[in-house]
């Protein structure tokens, strides 16, 4: 008889599991090497151009963080650059 003051835990079928289940997720498969990125096209503006460099040299690299800080560098020069051209 169970204890209606403590829920087992179910299976997705509804069926209790009878207590914890502990998954481990492991890969066999072998790391794939970072996807090749065309080169950034020039735009003319040195501090979009130097933060799209930034950002095509981190996308190589398959470093999340240094991509993310890369994709945060650019948003926050095209940020300014489009701030500049508000002419307040």
């Amino acid at each position: 008889m169970s204890n209606p003051d403590q829920a087992e835990p179910n299976d997705p079928r509804g069926q209790p599991t009878g207590g914890d289940v502990t998954l481990s997720l492991t890969s066999s498969a072998p790391e794939m090497p970072p996807p090749e990125v065309p080169d950034p096209p020039a735009t003319g503006d040195p501090h979009v151009d130097a933060a799209l460099g930034r950002l095509h040299a981190n996308m190589s690299t398959g470093d999340l963080d240094a991509q993310a800080g890369a994709g945060e560098a650019m948003r926050r020069v095209l940020q300014d650059r489009l701030a500049d051209l508000g002419g307040d």
